[in-house]
């Protein structure tokens, strides 16, 4: 039986700024499940870090392109079905909050909040989880990256 075909929907802002395009790139190979792609590999800096904040999960996850392509595979493992990213907030070109919303084979779904940052390349460096219902918890952080960025 062929398995249908994953859906993804970003926002699309005019005069997007980078990690918007960025994003839309990334949710649009993950929903094709086109993991061996090195248009995929090329979002992401080669010492990628991410961390998750989520209840249960708080962990300084592993670090490196490979180490995240690995993890994202898993989604075709548990049957990827969509994805539903929109963008909740921005701060200059490089950071973004999305709302992720993954959904597998057998009504299991996944939803978290995603804080993304832009290297000085335009690739993907960092991303920090958090639990959907944490929303202040995000801003906050991502407020908090931004005052990091000099300002003109």
């Amino acid at each position: 039986m062929a398995q249908a075909s994953p859906t993804s929907r970003l926002r699309l802002v005019p005069n997007q700024p980078i990690i918007l395009s960025k994003l839309n790139a990334l949710t649009g190979l993950l929903a094709r499940r086109d993991y061996d792609n090195h248009e995929l590999l090329d979002l992401f800096a080669a010492d990628v870090t991410r961390q998750d904040h989520r209840a249960g999960l708080s962990s300084e996850l592993a670090s490196g392109r490979s180490d995240l392509l690995n993890n994202m595979k898993v989604f075709a493992q548990l049957g990827l079905q969509g994805i539903e990213a929109p963008v909740l907030e921005t701060r200059g070109d490089t950071l973004a909050l999305v709302h992720n919303h993954f959904r597998f084979e057998q009504d299991f779904e996944v939803e978290f909040l995603q804080l993304c940052e832009l290297d000085e390349h335009g690739r993907i460096a960092h991303l920090i989880n958090f639990d959907a219902s944490d929303v202040e918890a995000a801003i906050q952080e991502l407020d908090r990256r931004w005052e990091q960025y000099p300002q003109s």
